[in-house]
């Protein structure tokens, strides 16, 4: 027995295209900074240097604004973090496992 799948509405087909940039970006990002981590992990490059460059980039890029402009964030709720909380939780995820080389 063949099974057709339902197509799905249009509104749950087109993504927004806002948080759709912005969530591709921070990914980007994400990627950036374990890279810098492997980097710190083989010696290459000081850990404090390298988390100061990941978070430079992302204020220079405008990153934290963009993640608070796109709507990722639902403000309604308390205790909700913000684009830069957000920012140095990744560098944090990213950088948990860097370790110096022994």
């Amino acid at each position: 027995m063949n099974v057709v799948p339902l197509p799905r509405p249009a509104a749950a087909r087109k993504p927004n295209t806002e948080k759709h940039r912005v969530t591709k970006r921070l990914e980007f990002f994400a990627i950036r900074c374990f890279e810098l981590a492997d980097r710190v992990a083989a010696g290459n490059i000081p850990f404090i240097e390298a988390v100061d460059l990941a978070y430079s980039a992302a204020v220079w890029a405008d990153l934290p604004a963009a993640i608070e402009a796109s709507g990722l964030i639902d403000y309604n709720k308390s205790g909700v973090p913000t684009g830069d909380d957000v920012i140095q939780h990744t560098i944090s995820v990213a950088f948990a496992h860097a370790r110096a080389p022994q």
